[in-house]
């Protein structure tokens, strides 16, 4: 195992025996084994120690077997997992807990069970009951505990063993965001010293903010294993329904100055149904209409897009999401979620829509996704996710990690002792 990863996964394989009665039993005894599920097959990847990975797919997809095979809960069919260090695994609410006891009493047990000796525990126990902020219960029985409360106990007990890996399987989704914000940056912690982060999440957003890496997953194989923000992307075709490459690029489509436009991505990817409705071209557009790559904070702005449309569609809707270069939505709207009905489409039609709005983004780099939609039945129709890269600058001194322009008017008041 090279010495920089903290795990390494290679050709595993995890298939469950599928038995429909008892009599399934009696076959297997005598030689004629039963049918196998295979959750995963001969999967392979690297986690280095200080990096965060995260691990997607759609439900079933084996991203919860792999966690557990990983953290040694659950044997594997073949194939091999090495890990460099101690790992704390958080793989559902309430790991090793028991509902009869107290909070306390699940603190000392729970730690116990992720590895940590008796000493550890107690002289830890009113540091993991301050991060839980669950002082006022922690004398309840587990039971009682919302959701969110099991959550906070849960987490705040397995990052107390200082672990070399620590893997989450969703057990944050739950928490409310102040709690959610103080995990990560636990987590951060924990990476700047060289700690490794395995996290399963359907949330694209937390795994192309938090991750270095995704590793895609698709009935039990590895998909894709990139950058978080192309994982993300391609996780979001998935999720959209099928997709392909768009066509080329079709800015020029509209107006005529190719060199102010916003750049065609090379990186976009075609979702929806395709069924319906097509976009044949879009474009941003300064308060002259000019076609431009960059737009100003604070100025107004137009989205056009123009779609073509092979069948009638009672209710359409058109709409745009804005991302970020990790993959972060930071906007995204349409005309149905704006109020804004539009009259009816025949089939053969072309037509165009206007789309007036005001930049409030900071300085940066961001990716444009149009869409067409039919709200009748509730379908993305055509979807172009990353079509257009444009940046934005801003004409105030903001903070440089700043994501959006927020007008300040300051206001100046003589000095007064109150």
């Amino acid at each position: 195992m090279n010495s920089f990863n903290a795990i390494s996964v290679r050709d595993l394989t995890k298939a469950f025996k599928l038995y429909t009665s008892p009599r399934e039993l009696f076959k297997e005894f005598i030689g004629q084994p039963p049918q196998e599920f295979v959750a995963l097959d001969r999967v392979s990847f690297d986690v280095r120690k200080g990096e965060a990975v995260g691990i997607m797919g759609r439900n079933g997809a084996g991203k919860s077997t792999l966690l557990r095979i990983i953290a040694g809960t659950l044997d594997k069919t073949s194939g091999n997992v090495e890990v460099n260090g101690r790992i704390s695994a958080i793989l559902e609410l309430g790991t090793g807990f028991r509902p009869e006891y107290t909070g306390r009493q699940n603190v000392i047990t729970g730690g116990l069970c992720l590895g940590m000796t008796r000493k550890e525990i107690e002289k830890k126990l009113a540091s993991i009951i301050e991060f839980s902020e669950l002082e006022e219960f922690i004398d309840r029985p587990f039971k009682t505990y919302s959701s969110g409360m099991q959550a906070r106990l849960t987490f705040a007990t397995a990052v107390h063993i200082d672990p070399d890996i620590l893997i989450v399987d969703e057990a944050l989704g739950v928490g409310d965001a102040k709690f959610q914000r103080k995990c990560f940056e636990k987590m951060q912690q924990f990476r700047r010293r060289g700690c490794a982060v395995l996290l399963v999440s359907h949330d694209m957003n937390t795994v192309a903010s938090f991750c270095d890496r995704a590793v895609l997953l698709q009935r039990g194989q590895v998909l894709m294993d990139d950058n978080a923000a192309d994982v993300s992307r391609v996780y979001y075709q998935m999720l959209l329904g099928n997709g392909t490459a768009p066509d080329a690029p079709i800015m020029a489509a509209i107006g005529g100055e190719e060199e102010v436009a916003a750049t065609p991505s090379p990186q976009a990817t075609r979702t929806g149904t395709q069924k319906g409705a097509e976009l044949i071209a879009y474009s941003l557009e300064n308060e002259e209409g000019r076609l431009v790559n960059t737009l100003v904070s604070g100025q107004k702005f137009t989205v056009t897009i123009r779609a073509r449309f092979d069948r009638d569609i009672q209710e359409p809707t058109v709409g745009f999401l804005v991302r970020d270069v990790r993959g972060v939505d930071v906007f995204g709207v349409d005309t149905f979620g704006a109020r804004i009905p539009l009259p009816p489409c025949k089939s053969g039609e072309v037509l165009e829509f206007k789309l007036p709005c005001t930049m409030w983004l900071a300085k940066g780099t961001f990716f444009l996704s149009p869409s067409v939609g039919c709200i009748d039945d509730g379908a993305t129709l055509d979807m172009h996710l990353d079509a257009l890269c444009f940046s934005v600058t801003t004409p105030l001194r903001v903070h440089d990690i700043s994501i959006v322009n927020m007008a300040p008017e300051f206001e100046h008041l003589s000095a007064r002792v109150y």
